[in-house]
């Protein structure tokens, strides 16, 4: 492993994350496997694990498009669900200083919404 020291004194791994990126200890990958699952990638944070499953279980989702892991810089844990016609949530889960946007396409959106929110609470 390739460690470099800046002017600082600081000591950084070849392997560390980006400061825009979220270090892979916080995050899931390989888990999702199925139908509803697009075949890009399946990296996922903590705190989005129970809006999946509940998506995963759910009838009325068709599909579930994972996106990128971002930074947020704060631990709050925060869900945000917004429509994004014509049939799919835009769902933005917030914890454990990351934040991930999800894709949630339906054939019922305020079935799928009022399922989310409720395992979100839980």
């Amino acid at each position: 492993m390739d460690v470099t020291t800046s002017g600082s004194g600081e000591k950084s791994s070849a392997f560390a994350a980006p400061n825009n990126q979220t270090p892979m200890s916080n995050a899931r990958k390989g888990m999702l496997k199925g139908s509803k699952f697009n075949g890009r990638h399946s990296t996922y944070i903590d705190a989005a694990k129970p809006i999946i499953n509940a998506a995963r279980d759910l009838d009325c989702i068709t599909r579930i498009t994972l996106g990128p892991i971002e930074n947020s810089g704060s631990g709050g844990s925060h869900l945000r669900i917004r429509p994004a016609p014509p049939a799919a949530l835009k769902v933005i889960v917030s914890g454990g200083g990351a934040v991930q946007t999800l894709f949630i396409f339906t054939d019922d959106v305020a079935q799928a919404e009022a399922a989310l929110t409720h395992a979100w609470k839980k």
